[in-house]
């Protein structure tokens, strides 16, 4: 079952999903943007490779939703999602495309259609390559996946509503630190980790930290109109994104920056 691989199962619905990244490709070693005229919805990357749902949800006229690819390195983009996934934002209160998975060539992605008794959930597959959305699982939506946690290189690293980011060791569940969030950041969100390296996103204002696990120095690293609304780090570097605000909302910005950036910035 590929839902083993991809899923975690939770009281019969599909919780998250993640795919093994691979460090393979020449990444970019600029920052690179992107301006789109929808929102976007999820977020994923994987290198040189930034996955995002175009979401129909907010704009003056309906479009059909769609999930892309940006190599930020060819400045190619890819649509992978097809029929299915155009209509992931036409149910009343269903949550759409809701996560994004992405590791070399292969994407996944989480949607979730709702109605006001029951809604339910689908897992959409497609490769790069030959760009074909495939649904390979599904399930009826019962309570939500849990944010707000990230693992990496041995650490597991929690937000808490009273603006503390808490270090353990993944292995032993022993606390290692407890780091106080900067800003106005009750509940920090985005929170994402490599290395030693944190992000997370302010609850007012959509600022984007980094912070050094290990020393603890923590700077704003990104700053957009309406407010960074997702945010993922990996090897390559890291990839935020905003809806706008007033009369922008609901267009898009993508941004990349090399990971070396963020590693000067907190040094």
């Amino acid at each position: 079952m590929l839902g083993r691989a991809l899923l975690g199962l939770a009281a019969g619905s599909l919780a998250g999903l993640a795919l093994v990244t691979s460090a393979a490709g020449t990444t970019s070693a600029h920052s690179e943007k992107k301006h789109l005229q929808v929102a976007v919805a999820a977020l994923a990357m994987d290198g040189d490779r930034i996955a995002y749902d175009a979401s129909s949800k907010i704009v003056a006229k309906p479009r059909a939703n769609k999930v892309l690819v940006w190599n930020v390195r060819t400045g190619k983009t890819v649509k992978v999602s097809g029929k299915k996934t155009a209509a992931a934002d036409t149910s009343s209160t269903g949550g759409g495309v809701f996560q994004l998975a992405i590791a070399g060539s292969r994407v996944a992605w989480l949607m979730n259609l709702r109605g006001n008794l029951e809604g339910d959930d689908y897992l959409f597959t497609s490769s790069l390559s030959k760009p074909k959305e495939h649904q390979v699982a599904s399930a009826m939506r019962h309570g939500t996946f849990c944010p707000g946690r990230s693992v990496q290189g041995g650490r597991l690293v929690v937000s808490t509503k009273n603006q503390q980011l808490l270090v353990y060791d993944a292995r032993t569940g022993s606390l290692r630190k407890s780091l106080a969030a900067r800003g106005q950041a009750n509940n920090p969100k985005n929170l994402d980790v490599q290395g030693k390296i944190a992000i997370y996103t302010t609850g007012n204002g959509g600022e984007l930290h980094a912070v050094n696990l290990s020393t603890g120095k923590d700077r704003v690293i990104a700053k957009l109109h309406g407010g960074v609304g997702l945010a993922q780090i990996d090897s390559a570097g890291l990839a935020y994104g905003g809806n706008g605000s007033g009369t922008s909302y609901g267009k898009a910005t993508l941004v990349f920056k090399p990971l070396s950036l963020l590693k000067a910035a907190v040094s």
